[in-house]
């Protein structure tokens, strides 16, 4: 009887063990997924703002004459 009760918990822990590791998992994608958007979002942001001040630089070149 302990052996068969042992058995049973035992699996108990292997799926719980299981759906911790499943959880973890999820979580370690999605803060690789958000850091890899950041990343994206931030080189965005800096060449916008590089184009926005060669637009803005070539405009005053054109009104200087």
């Amino acid at each position: 009887m302990r052996g068969k009760r042992f058995r049973e918990m035992s699996y108990g822990m292997i799926v719980i063990l299981g759906i911790g590791g499943a959880v973890l998992l999820a979580l370690l994608c999605c803060a690789v997924f958000m850091e890899l958007m950041n990343r994206r979002l931030a080189a965005y942001q800096a060449e916008l703002a590089e184009k926005q001040y060669e637009e803005v630089e070539d405009m005053y070149r054109q009104m200087q004459g």
